[in-house]
């Protein structure tokens, strides 16, 4: 656009008759201000002044012309919020054109979804294809019937109205999806793990069990020389005298349980805070 100055009044007095003289007609004309290149009129010199011309860059164009907030960070570099971004928030309401990780569902108008509406599209096919399995982002029918991606496509879904599961984030840790070194393969949307956990037989330490026989009768190891064949055992009662065989080498006893067989927790320290993921 071309910058003009034109006086805000005309003059009564009529022209003159040499055309080669400044004429009180033209003391309403418009006048155009010429200006270099890349130039912003303005000052850039100390104190008060005349206007001067200013460098303004591509660069600073571009930030001059920023419509919002996410158009300026994007100028900058910064990089604005697109599609499936997730940002952590003491908010218990999303901003506008975000949606609470709330495990909730979303679709178009008319799915029968918790939030609804066009705006939630972009949203919709990003979750069809980086969330392959419907386990972690299950697809239901307008009427609530759970259903496939399986020969389907994001915008055959959108547009047979059915509503998508948000990946469950309430309550969990947050975790990086993919193949670790080392760690087993994680896919994007997947939840493992438990607040509690109880353990087996094999997970508990190797140790090796002791302990005296007490009470009426006491084993005692035979050497052979009391007519019973040497290694074997017999039990001598302390109230009669009496010695009884129990042959071979060793003997058994059931002792009696304990402990609960209750799980225990198998929580870190954590720290409770509400998500939103930009539509």
């Amino acid at each position: 656009m071309t910058i003009s100055v034109k006086h805000a009044f005309a003059s009564a007095k009529g022209d003159g008759s040499d055309p080669t003289q400044v004429q009180p007609s033209h003391w309403n004309a418009e006048h155009i201000l010429s200006l270099a290149a890349d130039r912003l009129i303005g000052r850039d010199s100390s104190g008060a002044g005349a206007a001067q011309e200013i460098l303004c860059t591509a660069f600073a164009r571009s930030l001059l012309g920023a419509s919002d907030l996410s158009a300026f960070l994007t100028a900058i570099g910064a990089g604005a919020f697109t599609t499936g971004d997730v940002k952590l928030t003491l908010k218990i309401t999303a901003d506008p054109g975000w949606i609470m990780a709330d495990d909730s569902t979303f679709g178009d108008t008319g799915s029968g979804a918790t939030h609804t509406g066009p705006e939630y599209q972009q949203l919709f096919g990003l979750l069809w294809g980086v969330v392959s399995s419907d386990t972690y982002a299950p697809v239901y029918t307008s009427g609530g019937v759970l259903t496939t991606r399986s020969g389907n496509t994001a915008e055959a879904g959108w547009n047979a109205k059915y509503r998508m599961s948000l990946t469950k984030m309430l309550g969990r840790a947050l975790a990086i999806a993919g193949s670790g070194s080392g760690l087993s393969a994680r896919s994007m949307g997947q939840t493992v793990g438990s607040e509690t956990a109880g353990l087996t037989v094999n997970q508990l330490p190797t140790f090796t069990p002791s302990g005296i026989i007490s009470g009426v009768s006491v084993p005692i190891l035979s050497l052979g020389t009391s007519g019973l064949p040497a290694g074997s055992f017999q039990f001598y009662s302390a109230s009669n005298g009496s010695a009884v065989n129990l042959g071979g080498g060793s003997a058994s006893f059931t002792g009696n349980p304990i402990g609960g067989g209750q799980e225990h927790a198998n929580m870190q320290p954590t720290s409770f805070l509400n998500a939103m993921i930009k539509l």
